[in-house]
C-alpha cells in the first residue's frame, strides 16, 4: 500500500507528526523502564507488547539490579503502509541510541553508563481508532471507553488529555 492509498483510508494521517509521536512514545517507554515504573508504558502497546517488554525485563534484572538508559536519541522511519485483516497498519524501524547499564545498590555492576549502543527496532502500528476501542488509564493502567469515561472507571483519575493516537501491536 503507498502512502497515498493509507491517507485515503487515514485521512488524518501527517507523516511528520507520525514520526514525532513514534519517537517521543519508544522514548517514553525506555525512561519507563529507567525509572522502574514498566507499567506506565501501557497505554502505549498492546498487551502482547507489554507482557513481552516485561519479561526481558525480567529476565535481565534477576540478580536485583535496575535497567537504566541514558541519553536516549530516537530516529524512525516508515518501512511500509499495509492492509491486515482490514485493518490499516504502519511498520516502522526505529534506530534508537543510548548508554545501557544496570544499576544495584548505587553501583553500576553491568555495562557503561557513558558508553552509547545502538538497537534497531521493528514495530507494527495501528491508528487507535481502528485498533481498540478502549484505551488505558495513565493512574493504573486499566481500560476504558474513550466514547462515555471522562475519569477512570477504576482509580477516578481524570481521563482528559490521555489519548495518543497510535498503538504498538507488535515488536521485534
Amino acid at each position: 500500500m503507498t502512502i497515498e492509498e493509507y491517507t485515503k483510508i487515514d485521512t488524518t494521517f501527517n507523516r511528520s507528526l507520525f514520526i514525532g509521536e513514534m519517537n517521543q512514545m519508544i522514548q517514553d517507554i525506555y525512561m519507563a523502564i529507567t525509572e522502574n515504573q514498566v507499567e506506565r508504558i501501557k497505554k502505549y502497546v498492546k498487551e502482547e507488547v507489554y507482557q513481552k517488554i516485561q519479561a526481558i525485563l525480567e529476565r535481565n534484572t534477576q540478580d536485583g539490579s535496575s535497567l537504566k538508559f541514558k541519553y536516549v536519541s530516537i530516529d524512525s522511519v516508515i518501512r511500509s503502509f499495509e492492509l491486515e485483516n482490514n485493518i490499516p497498519v504502519i511498520k516502522i524501524t526505529s534506530t534508537c541510541t543510548f548508554a545501557k547499564y544496570y544499576v544495584k545498590e548505587g553501583e553500576v555492576v553491568r555495562g557503561n553508563e557513558t558508553k552509547q549502543i545502538q538497537v534497531i527496532h521493528n514495530f507494527k502500528v495501528q491508528k487507535r481508532k481502528e485498533a481498540l476501542s478502549f484505551y488505558r488509564c495513565q493512574g493504573c493502567g486499566a481500560s476504558y471507553d474513550i466514547t462515555t469515561d471522562k475519569i477512570c472507571p477504576h482509580c477516578g483519575k481524570s481521563l482528559l488529555g490521555e489519548t495518543h493516537n497510535y498503538l504498538i501491536v507488535e515488536m521485534e
